[in-house]
């Protein structure tokens, strides 16, 4: 009989059946790791930067219809709109002109510059007063 701690441990029967195989070879390495970082970083930065483009596109096409006295009741990013090409942010628009018309529009803004591109412009009717219920 063996003395010390290797006596008490008798018959755990992981190494009987391969067990610390499986577990030794799914083991990462410190610099594996540091590419998984590293690589989660690159995307997440990529990802914060693509999403601050949309709101600063968003932006623009709010300040486009404050700038021709419109008031933008809603302003909704397109994410798969066509009408925008690779690089452009589409937008669907719900907007108030000066007259109180109500119209809805499609509109696409980015590729490296500032402005807007309106598509499509269709007056939907008139705009509710204030007080109706």
């Amino acid at each position: 009989m063996a003395d010390g701690p290797e006596a008490e441990v008798v018959g755990t029967g992981m190494a009987d059946i391969g067990v610390d195989i499986l577990h030794t070879g799914h083991a990462m390495s410190s610099a594996d790791q540091q590419v998984y970082v590293l690589l989660s970083t690159v995307l997440g930065i990529v990802a914060v930067l693509w999403f601050l483009d949309v709101v600063l596109c968003r932006e623009w096409v709010k300040n486009d219809l404050r700038e021709e006295c419109s008031r933008p009741l809603i302003v909704r990013w397109c994410p798969f709109g066509s009408w925008g090409g690779y690089y452009g942010c589409c937008f669907k628009v719900l907007f108030i002109d000066f007259k109180g018309l109500v119209h809805t529009a499609r509109c696409w803004t980015g590729g490296f510059r500032r402005g807007v591109i309106w598509m499509t412009d269709e007056a939907i009717g008139e705009k509710p007063p204030e007080d109706a219920p």
